[in-house]
């Protein structure tokens, strides 16, 4: 292939995914990347609950940016959106039995 030709490049976990959910194999993901397999069914976790921790994740920025009020923004919007999955998975794992 010449220098000026594009190529196309996949990530090696998309081919690990897919070929999990064709049932060649199996596969360890993080959860936030199979989640919507695992509400299709197309999925499941084999060993229940075992593995699903709670992950904490910080966020540090300069106040005195001209952009702090946008990262500020963006950091409450994430931490909320995090929330909102975090409580969504214990419901729904909750809802399988496990507990966590």
């Amino acid at each position: 292939m010449s220098a000026d030709q594009e190529t196309l490049r996949f990530e090696q976990m998309f081919f690990a995914l897919q070929a999990t959910i064709e049932r060649i194999g199996i596969g360890l993901f993080p959860l936030f990347l199979v989640i919507d397999e695992l509400m299709a069914g197309q999925l499941c976790l084999p060993f229940g609950d075992l593995g699903l921790r709670k992950r904490e994740y910080r966020s540090f920025y300069l106040t005195d940016n001209e952009s702090a009020g946008a990262i500020a923004d963006f950091t409450a919007w994430l931490a909320d959106a995090g929330r909102e999955t975090e409580q969504f998975m214990i419901d729904w794992g909750t809802s399988k039995g496990w507990s966590f």
